[in-house]
């Protein structure tokens, strides 16, 4: 394995729920010895969003910035930037969702904006790069109206993502409606009605805590493919939710079984299961024990954690090969699951807004059939490349695998 997946290997040891700090120490010590340096560590840490976590983490086992104070120095200045971030982010949020309160609309705060309310140390060490809500049908126009009032403006690749100058630099806000996210959920009015409300200042709605653990999981694997190297910060956001939640409510796992078996990632769920209790001491969860499925999933390990080099410009193509051979076995679940994934839904039920962004385009709508056929040529055609690098990188790979007994 290259330098990327023994660094992620390292951080990962620092952010594990039953970390204690005799073994921090260790940890610490061992760092000086890596082969990959202080440098390439924490490159790694600012890649996958993880610094103002490692920082908060030393800091809670009581571990002191002597052992290694360049390193301190710089996850310190991250911790402290972010809490500052986050803090003029919920200031914002707040006043937002006091003017929608006002005027009556109904909106609930959405992806990874819950962790700025009350759930520590989330509020503080996670990076936000923008804030997402999610409005009731029909109500978005006055939305839209309410945020032009307060200052904000139309800008970045969606339809509906605002932007507002700010001291912190720029605020960026992003509106969802269950009309764009019909593959969510089967029902929108049981997640309405099933919200956690919380008074803060003013009423804010969250999902309940099943519902707010599965978008994260489907917004990260079905709408933005990220599956290969999967990002540290994303994979704790899930194992954060898995021992305990606000109030001590419980996520229904089974629940999320079920609807995650209706998009075909229950290997995907049993892939973050697996990492979260191996890597990060979370409690077992569903069948990750089950040796058949552990068999299932461990040729695919190393995809997600960095144990492959992957092109830049391959790497979408390989999440949509992944979420295809993951999504079933045999011939027939495999060319059901490529139309799924190649034809419906990367090209059929594509947003407009990434055909603008990929073609370099204002107005979709009068070729939208003709950049339709293009997207899908080009789809296809990395398609190809894709299972072409992947069957390449197999090969070069099976006598580890032929030696470790992973090959099946």
């Amino acid at each position: 394995m290259g330098v990327q997946y023994k660094t992620r290997r390292v951080i990962l040891n620092f952010l594990r729920v039953d970390l204690s700090r005799q073994s921090a120490e260790k940890l610490l010590l061992d760092l000086k010895g890596e082969p990959f340096g202080l440098d390439a560590f924490l490159q790694c840490a600012e890649e996958n969003r993880v610094v103002p976590l490692l920082f908060w983490r030393l800091r809670q086992l009581g571990i002191a910035s002597s052992h290694f104070p360049q390193l301190f120095q710089r996850l310190e200045a991250g911790y402290y930037q972010n809490l500052a971030r986050n803090f003029l982010l919920k200031r914002e949020l707040v006043g937002v969702l006091g003017a929608f309160f006002q005027e009556g609309l109904h909106v609930i705060v959405w992806k990874g904006a819950v962790f700025l309310f009350g759930t520590p140390p989330m509020e503080s060490v996670r990076i936000m790069d923008d804030v997402d809500i999610i409005v009731r049908e029909g109500e978005d126009e006055k939305a839209i109206e309410i945020l032009g009032d307060l200052g904000y403006k139309k800008g970045g690749e969606g339809d509906f993502h605002f932007t507002k100058p700010d001291s912190a630099g720029f605020i960026d806000l992003q509106i969802f409606q269950p009309r764009s996210y019909r593959f969510y959920y089967p029902d929108w009015e049981s997640f309405w009605n099933s919200c956690t409300v919380v008074q803060d200042k003013v009423p804010v709605r969250f999902p309940n805590p099943t519902d707010h653990f599965y978008q994260l999981f489907v917004h990260n694997t079905y709408h933005h493919h990220n599956f290969i190297n999967q990002s540290l910060a994303d994979l704790y956001d899930l194992a954060n939710l898995i021992p305990k939640f606000r109030d001590g409510d419980e996520i229904n796992w089974n629940r999320i079984e079920e609807l995650a078996r209706n998009l075909h990632l229950e290997n995907f769920l049993c892939i973050f299961l697996y990492l979260a209790e191996r890597r990060l001491g979370t409690p077992p969860i569903l069948k990750t024990n089950n040796l058949a499925i552990e068999n299932r999933i461990k040729r695919y390990l190393p995809w997600f954690e960095g144990g492959v080099s992957v092109p830049g410009w391959l790497y979408y193509a390989l999440s949509r090969l992944l979420l295809i051979n993951l999504g079933g076995r045999g011939f027939l679940n495999y060319f059901v699951n490529s139309y799924r994934i190649l034809i419906k839904r990367s090209v059929l039920e594509s947003e407009h807004s990434v055909m603008r962004s990929a073609y370099r385009i204002k107005e979709v709508e009068p070729h939208l059939v003709f950049f339709k056929i293009v997207h899908a040529f080009r789809v296809l055609l990395l398609h190809f490349l894709a299972l072409s690098y992947f069957l390449y990188s197999r090969l070069l790979r099976l006598p580890a695998l032929k030696k470790s007994g992973r090959l099946r």
